[in-house]
C-alpha cells in the first residue's frame, strides 16, 4: 500500500479513504481494502474526523451516514446502485480495522474522534 494522503482543512483531520466494502462487511464477506473515489468525478475521497466524506477535488462534502457505497465487486455482484446504510456499524468497523490507523500515522485518538462523530450520526 502506498502512504495514504492527509490535510488539515478547517481545523479537521482528513485521511484518505482506505477501507473494506461496508456493504460486504455487513453480508459478513470482508474484502481487501481499497482506496475509494467519488462516483461524480472519480476522485479521491478522504473521511475526517468530523465524521464526514470529502472530495477534495469538487468540494463535495456529506456526513458518513448519507453515503452509498459501490465497489467494484459490488458492481460484479448486481447491485444495481450504492447501498446506504442503514447504520453505522460497518463503517466504524471498516474504518478501525482498514490498517488506516497503523500506516497512515492517524493514530487512535483520530480513529476515537470519528468513532465520537459517527456515533452522534445515528
Amino acid at each position: 500500500m502506498s502512504a495514504v494522503k492527509s490535510f488539515v482543512k478547517d481545523n479537521i483531520e482528513y485521511y484518505q479513504l482506505f477501507i473494506q466494502c461496508p456493504v460486504y462487511l455487513k453480508e459478513g464477506r470482508p474484502t481487501t481494502p481499497a482506496y475509494w473515489y467519488h462516483s461524480k468525478d472519480g476522485k479521491e475521497m478522504y473521511i475526517g474526523d468530523n465524521g464526514y466524506y470529502y472530495c477534495k477535488d469538487c468540494g463535495y462534502t456529506a456526513p458518513v451516514i448519507e453515503w452509498g457505497y459501490e465497489c467494484c465487486d459490488c458492481k460484479q455482484a448486481g447491485h444495481e446502485k450504492a447501498v446506504v446504510l442503514d447504520d453505522l456499524k460497518h463503517v466504524a468497523e471498516a474504518v478501525s480495522i482498514s490498517g488506516m490507523v497503523a500506516t497512515t500515522g492517524a493514530g487512535l485518538k483520530w480513529l476515537s474522534r470519528v468513532a465520537n462523530a459517527l456515533a452522534q450520526q445515528c
